[in-house]
């Protein structure tokens, strides 16, 4: 089917393209139904789950999906959280980590390792990364964009069993590819993040400040590493 009527930003279309070809998908949070229309209208899934905590969004995916005749292949549900195990992709989008994290603690149907997780957190990616690999999952993928000046993680997880006790320096930078998307421009906003950081903490000359002005500079060495063949 044809997908122009339905425009996704960047971000989306990143988190859709992560998504398994045939599979039932979750859109957890699904707001306007954009994106769930696309992933039926693509023929990327074969059915779609979208919930909301709220009624209206869910009016207006109910709506889009009417007019655009896939109604058949889209069951919503108010829900605050996952609301189904029948998912076996599932895409939680543009939401603070806490809130990611605390949907997954209430759904231990997604400790699945043939379960996939897309996320793609409003902010903090970071302590979304620190959660998820103390939980026991596993990071398959990670892509930097960039839409409308800001920054996004979109991160491929699924579960394995076994937590981990992260570095800094992971939980900042994943599996963030600089070759990929807008991953080099990605890394070096956040170096440049850092780099502020440790101005300001020389700057205020704080002794509370030198465990983070060691993190701050690991996770600089680190990026510098990544990107040695980028300069």
């Amino acid at each position: 089917m044809d997908t122009s009527s339905v425009k996704l930003d960047r971000r989306l279309k990143a988190a859709a393209s992560l998504v398994r070809p045939g599979k039932i998908v979750s859109d957890v949070g699904c707001d306007h139904g954009k994106l769930t229309a696309w992933l039926i209208l693509s023929g990327t899934a074969s059915k779609v789950i979208a919930s909301d905590i709220n009624e209206l969004p869910l009016a207006k995916t109910k709506r889009l999906m009417s007019e655009l005749g896939i109604e058949d292949k889209v069951e919503t549900v108010l829900a605050d959280g996952i609301p189904s195990a029948a998912a076996e992709d599932i895409i939680i989008a543009g939401i603070g980590p806490d809130v990611i994290l605390g949907c997954m603690d209430r759904a231990p149907f997604i400790r699945d390792p043939l379960k996939n997780l897309v996320l793609v957190p409003a902010s903090h990616p970071e302590r979304l990364r620190d959660g998820l690999l103390r939980r026991g999952f596993r990071i398959i993928r990670d892509i930097g964009i960039k839409v409308s000046g800001k920054y996004y993680s979109v991160i491929l997880c699924s579960y394995d069993g076994n937590p981990a006790d992260p570095t800094p320096s992971f939980c900042e930078l994943g599996l963030i590819d600089p070759a990929e998307e807008d991953g080099l421009e990605y890394m070096r906003h956040i170096r440049k993040r850092h780099e502020t950081l440790l101005y300001n903490i020389k700057k205020s000359r704080s002794e509370t400040g030198s465990s983070k002005s060691d993190i701050s500079e690991e996770i600089i060495r680190n990026i510098d590493e990544r990107l040695k063949d980028y300069d």
